[in-house]
């Protein structure tokens, strides 16, 4: 009796696992990514071990070797990975980077200047007829600019509560 509980216990635990794994895989692909590299991400977030081959990625996930492969490349440029070696051992293995998520949003921050100037400059180019659009594009220019005098500040306040 308790072989069963436990049997269906450890099903529903990876039922689970791999339910988070494919949600991750479509939070990638509703950002823009490939579903295959959220898979990856994903997976290597909950792993048993900490650092997986190619070729247990690729079992895992049933997916083929030249995805896995694309994908970790297009994670390893991200910097949401990183490749790794064992001593002896000719296999590539690929493990999450140590809070790599920082070096992404720092990325995806840099580009918050970017894209208000951008928007700057597309505000002649707006016709005077089109008044939604000015609406929609000072909105923008508005909120960007306030995002750019914030973020000192909750940078400021993250780093405080990390400590």
């Amino acid at each position: 009796m308790k072989q069963a509980k436990k049997s269906k216990r450890n099903a529903e635990s990876e039922y689970d696992r791999r339910e988070f794994i494919e949600e991750i895989g479509i939070l990638f692909e509703d950002t823009g990514h490939p579903r295959m590299a959220g898979r990856i991400f994903g997976l290597l977030l909950v792993a048993e071990q900490p650092m997986l081959s190619s070729a247990e990625i690729t079992e895992e996930l049933q997916a083929s070797k030249a995805s896995v492969s694309t994908m970790t490349r297009l994670l390893l440029q991200s910097g949401l990975i990183e490749r790794v070696a064992r001593p002896g051992d000719r296999k590539d293995y690929f493990r999450m980077k140590s809070w790599s998520f920082d070096l992404v949003m720092e990325r995806q921050l840099a580009l918050i200047p970017v894209f208000r100037k951008l928007l700057e400059k597309g505000r002649p180019m707006v016709p005077p007829a089109n008044r939604p659009g000015r609406e929609s594009l000072e909105q923008m220019i508005d909120f960007y600019n306030w995002l750019e005098q914030e973020i000192p500040a909750l940078k400021e306040r993250w780093n405080r509560r990390k400590v």
